[in-house]
């Protein structure tokens, strides 16, 4: 019996428009799981962009890692939920994961092969018009005996660069909160699991709010800060 990981989204826009568009998807998918006499052993779902512009969507990335930590099998309704993104993209290729698109099962890894084609192109394309606008505007600017940016740029950098390092590294109560994520999150093995022992254990943010999963990945980020700085 094949399990499966479900991940359904939806951008903010989709949202707006109605209501229906995850309950559409997690019952395509559902309806697929049944009829091929699957097990569905987890679910993910999101309200974000697939153009992922703020990076790898968090829940998208915890959906895979959690197929990949449990042998299963990423389903989605339709192979554009996945997202548009090249990074994206390529973190689901290069998970090594099964995964399968309800709306084209047979050639889900073709369709995803044709995207990370496409997505790479157009990343491609914008770099270059904006190296050429770049181009442009330095020329302008040295017509008018101007130059790009902040001319005391090296004076202050390495002020701005002390400061990100002591915010990060002096903070003793959300660096102690941090550690403490940081081992349940080690035991638990997903953000997930790891926001639900938080909360039951009571152990709340520093504002006194309980962990979600996104706090919990915030948390993991910010260990891994910490490591570079200490």
């Amino acid at each position: 019996m094949v399990k499966y990981v479900a991940y359904s989204r939806i951008s903010t826009f989709e949202q707006s428009r109605s209501g229906l568009g995850l309950e559409s998807q997690k019952q395509i998918i559902y309806n697929f799981i049944k009829s091929n006499k699957g097990e569905l052993t987890n679910s993910f779902t999101e309200v974000c962009s697939g153009s992922d512009k703020k990076g790898i969507r968090p829940i998208f990335r915890e959906a895979v890692e959690y197929s990949k930590a449990n042998g299963c099998t990423l389903i989605v309704s339709k192979i554009d939920r996945f997202g548009r993104s090249f990074k994206s993209l390529v973190l689901l290729k290069e998970s090594g994961i099964n995964f399968v698109s309800v709306d084209n099962p047979s050639n889900s890894n073709l369709v995803l092969n044709i995207m990370m084609s496409i997505a790479e192109e157009e990343r491609i394309m914008i770099s270059q018009r904006t190296k050429n606008a770049l181009k442009v505007k330095k020329q302008q600017l040295r017509k008018e005996g101007k130059s790009l940016g902040n001319p005391n740029l090296d004076k202050v950098r390495h002020l701005a660069h002390a400061a990100r390092r002591n915010s990060i590294k002096y903070d003793i109560v959300r660096n102690e909160k941090t550690n403490i994520v940081m081992e349940i999150f080690r035991d638990s093995g997903s953000f997930k699991a790891c926001s639900d022992k938080l909360n039951r254990l009571k152990i709340n943010q520093p504002n006194g709010k309980p962990f979600t999963q996104q706090q919990v990945r915030r948390y993991v980020q910010r260990y891994m800060k910490l490591q570079k700085v200490s």
